[in-house]
């Protein structure tokens, strides 16, 4: 006779509740400056919704300091994703002006704060934010080559009406000269 094991019907709902309580937890990290004691707070466990907004901030981060004529090295992009980390993920808060902003960004990195507040993040939840990253990246790339696909693709029509042909070159902003 086989033995019967009991098949339980799955708690979907409080198994989700309970892995979602470690992205409320928060530490510490001490500060002293002139001999007072600061305090910033860090959620170690990021929730994928908050690495989303992350890399969306990130994305607005460096649109922003492009508008402004700021140059950012290859050589910030980590330490760049590492504020954005930071402002997400700690109590710390960061200028809302874009030129202050990115002003504060290179002081921050600068200064000790910066690596000590790094050293503290886990390796692995920094994982999960470069992951996003590097996926938006590699989208990004392709629709930039489908679209230049389809620019070529609309540059060797035969379209004989001129305003059709106006029109998609419009459209996929190609010079109606050629």
């Amino acid at each position: 006779m086989a033995n019967k094991e009991t098949v339980r019907k799955l708690p979907l709902i409080k198994m989700v509740n309970e892995d979602n309580k470690k992205f409320d937890e928060t530490m510490s990290i001490e500060f002293y400056i002139d001999g007072k004691r600061y305090e910033v707070k860090l959620t170690p466990f990021f929730a994928k919704e908050r690495i989303d907004q992350c890399v969306q901030e990130l994305v607005k981060s460096v649109k922003q300091a492009e508008d402004e004529g700021i140059e950012l090295s290859d050589g910030l992009f980590f330490p760049l994703v590492h504020a954005e980390i930071i402002r997400e993920f700690t109590d710390l808060t960061f200028p809302k002006n874009p030129k202050q902003n990115i002003q504060f960004f290179m002081k921050l990195y600068n200064s000790r704060y910066y690596d000590e507040i790094m050293e503290m993040m886990l390796e692995d939840e920094i994982a999960k934010v470069y992951e996003k990253v590097f996926k938006m990246i590699e989208t990004n790339g392709k629709i930039e080559k489908q679209f230049k696909t389809m620019q070529d693709e609309v540059k060797n029509l035969d379209i004989k009406t001129p305003e059709l042909k106006q029109h998609l070159q419009e459209q996929v902003k190609i010079d109606s000269n050629e």
